[in-house]
């Protein structure tokens, strides 16, 4: 039973993709459920470890801790399930209704941590076309959790009939119980897979969606000669050509900026914002050894300041060093439309749901860089998962990506693909905003609760009695179950195994570049400020650098607005960047996340790899709004 749930899961998600199977995924586990806790536990690391394998075996390579912590995650909805289990004698209705509401819970709390976790994305609902109105009405009283109940309910509703088919009854009465499962059922299955057309004829914005192809490992590489320049070229030409349709807004994905950021410039509210268009740009901005932040900036075309928001809820392991502002999710005004922009995974964390749905929110933008996370089939998840929050919310939202195909949603669910993530280009979406959102019924919600969390006792005829014992065998041998599962896992590894790629030299690059634009043996203050500069993407050479000591540095500050870290060495902490003066060559200090700290030696031009950092290092942190820069003196 658990093998065949598992199957059928795996089968309904993508590169598969038949949604059917989702529909009657767990089934067969809900039957396994009236087995011993032993065998219904192996049972239950089938039904959810397959799916769950398929889509973190991608990020394996990438992040080994965060792909184990979001497997065992993964695994505890439904293994809450089986503790509870169905083999008592005695309260079989409640004990069956306690797990649908335990499981769905459990997942909603995964849903708070940032993790796309529900049984709506694994049966893909809503389709390509959206959802009809009343259940748009359903998901704004209840939300996600509610459409997960009801699909939950229907499925242990047809396990309970068939548990009943071979019991002494009438085949009026098994006729019934068939009936109640399947019609509930079906008619989620039409509510969510049609599309009536948005509820009011909204305003239209022509927003300009770029997609861009910028892999992290090609970030670490940047400070090469030419490679900032070739992607700061790439992107100038994207907003040209982006400008050149004429949006009211222009919108960036997740991690597109090449290079760290600066602190950007703040709002004046004395100065009134200019017209359209507007433009939102996301940037990781360097703060201080340890520390980014993951900041959406929104400003006009002609560099205005309109505001900066910060992702709200950094996911735990992957996004570690990413400080969390603990923002409230309010509106920005972008001309007459409020709009609030949710990076990548804050579109799945539920408090900040609940401030979008209680606000005047009309679009809602989601900056991504998911193609890059790991996993052919991430983007396609994230797709499915969209889809359901853009419906339960009511708003339309905007996904621009970086590594995979573009697109946006409707505020009924409805997918508009954009692009094929086949490279950087831009694309342009007309924007249907309602004028008014669906307006949330909370009785409703809880009556689909009460409704499906009572359907599997109802179709069962029993709501204390246990169901008969299947016609089967529970045929589930501990070595049997895990020959299996390994067979499967070794499959999907090699469905998954990675391509090979170049050597790598210690900046990340390959061995063919070079890095004449930082190395100058003969100014090598000059060359140090350089290669700062560059790593923050600002494309320029020792050249450009002013020859005196005081005034490069000064000319840096203003730059990118940084100055020194007093913390002793010992307590810093990845990712940092520094610089060493005191001795006779100076050096650049780059110590990433999860690696050891390198050095740059801009008098030879070569790099190195460190056991640790050097104890005179000067780190760089943020300067305070109100402080000025100096010379050298200070640095």
């Amino acid at each position: 039973m658990g093998l065949l749930a598992g199957l059928l899961g795996w089968a309904s998600l993508p590169p598969i993709g038949l949604d059917g199977l989702g529909l009657v995924w767990l089934v067969p586990w809900f039957i396994a459920l009236r087995f011993p806790i032993k065998q219904r536990c192996l049972h239950t690391a089938l039904a959810a470890g397959l799916p769950a394998l398929h889509v973190i075996l991608g990020i394996v390579e990438a992040y080994p801790a965060m792909a184990f912590v979001a497997l065992a995650l993964a695994l505890g909805p439904m293994m809450a399930g089986a503790l509870i289990g169905l083999a008592s004698h005695r309260f079989w209705g409640v004990r069956c209704g306690l797990i649908i509401v335990t499981v769905a819970l459990a997942m909603g709390g995964l849903r708070y941590l940032g993790l796309p976790v529900s049984v709506a994305a694994v049966t893909g609902l809503p389709g390509p076309s959206g959802i009809r109105q009343p259940l748009a009405e359903v998901l704004a009283g209840g939300g996600v959790i509610t459409l997960d109940v009801a699909l939950i309910g229907a499925q242990a509703a047809m396990a309970a009939a068939l548990c009943r088919s071979g019991a002494h009854s009438d085949r009026l009465q098994r006729l019934a119980r068939w009936s109640s499962a399947s019609g509930l059922l079906l008619a989620i299955i039409v509510l969510t897979t049609t599309n009536t057309g948005e509820s009011a004829e909204p305003t239209a914005k022509r927003v300009a969606v770029i997609e861009t192809a910028l892999p992290p490992h090609q970030k670490a590489r940047l400070i090469a000669d030419n490679q900032l320049e070739t992607v700061v070229a790439r992107h100038r030409r994207l907003r040209q050509q982006a400008l050149q349709a004429d949006p009211d807004w222009i919108v960036w994905p997740e991690g597109s900026t090449p290079g760290l950021g600066s602190p950007p410039p703040r709002p004046d509210p004395a100065r009134p914002v200019s017209g359209p268009p507007a433009e939102i740009r996301h940037v990781y901005r360097y703060q201080r050894p340890g520390q980014l932040s993951s900041t959406a900036v929104l400003r006009t075309v002609r560099g205005q300041p309109i505001a900066q928001i910060d992702k709200r809820r950094p996911l735990p392991i992957a996004e570690s060093s990413i400080a969390d502002p603990r923002q409230s999710s309010a509106a920005t005004m972008l001309g007459a439309t409020p709009v609030t922009v949710l990076i990548c995974s804050d579109i799945f964390h539920t408090p900040s749901l609940f401030d979008v749905a209680r606000s005047d929110t009309a679009v809602i933008i989601n900056p991504t860089s998911i193609g890059y996370l790991g996993g052919r089939w991430l983007p396609l998840l994230h797709q499915r998962a969209v889809q359901i929050q853009a419906a339960a919310l009511g708003r339309p939202v905007v996904v621009p990506t970086n590594g995979s195909a573009a697109f946006w949603v409707s505020a009924t669910g409805a997918l508009n693909r954009l692009g094929a993530g086949t490279g950087a280009q831009p694309h342009i979406a007309t924007l249907p905003v309602p004028r008014q959102t669906h307006a949330p019924h909370p009785l409703l919600g809880v009556g689909i609760w009460v409704a499906f969390v009572s359907l599997p006792a109802a179709t069962a005829g029993t709501v204390s009695h246990r169901l008969p014992a299947p016609r089967w065998r529970p045929g589930c041998r501990p070595t049997v179950t895990i020959g299996v599962l390994a067979l499967i896992a070794f499959r999907l590894v090699i469905e998954h195994q990675p391509s090979s790629t170049p050597s790598k030299t210690p900046d990340g690059g390959t061995a063919s570049l070079s890095y004449e634009a930082i190395t100058a043996p003969e100014q090598p203050d000059s060359a140090v400020v350089a290669a700062l500069a560059r790593s923050f993407a600002i494309p320029i050479t020792v050249a450009d650098i002013p020859a005196d000591r005081d005034h490069a540095w000064r000319w840096l500050c203003q730059q990118i607005h940084m100055g020194l870290d007093p913390s002793p060495v010992p307590l810093i902490e990845p990712p940092a960047l520094g610089f060493v003066t005191a001795n006779e060559r100076p050096l650049v200090i780059r110590w990433s996340q999860g690696g050891r700290p390198i050095a740059f030696d801009p008098v030879a031009g070569v790099f190195q790899i460190l056991e640790r950092p050097p104890p005179d290092t000067l780190w760089l942190r943020e300067m305070p709004p109100h402080r000025a820069c100096s010379g050298s003196a200070e640095w």
